[in-house]
């Protein structure tokens, strides 16, 4: 796999999705943190729909 340059926060989330296939407290963590990024992405989406839509 690769990371673009300058993408470190992406470089981190790779090793640590990699790291998580052998060890079950690292995946249940991942697993919490992309459940927290989904929320707050769609949270994120209804504010600017709203804001769209009057």
């Amino acid at each position: 796999a690769t990371v673009g340059v300058n993408a470190a926060k992406n470089a981190g989330l790779l090793a640590m999705q990699i790291l998580a296939t052998t060890d079950e407290r690292l995946q249940r963590a991942y697993v919490d943190f992309k459940e927290k990024l989904a929320n707050e992405s769609r949270a994120k989406n209804q504010t600017l729909a709203k804001s769209l839509n009057g």
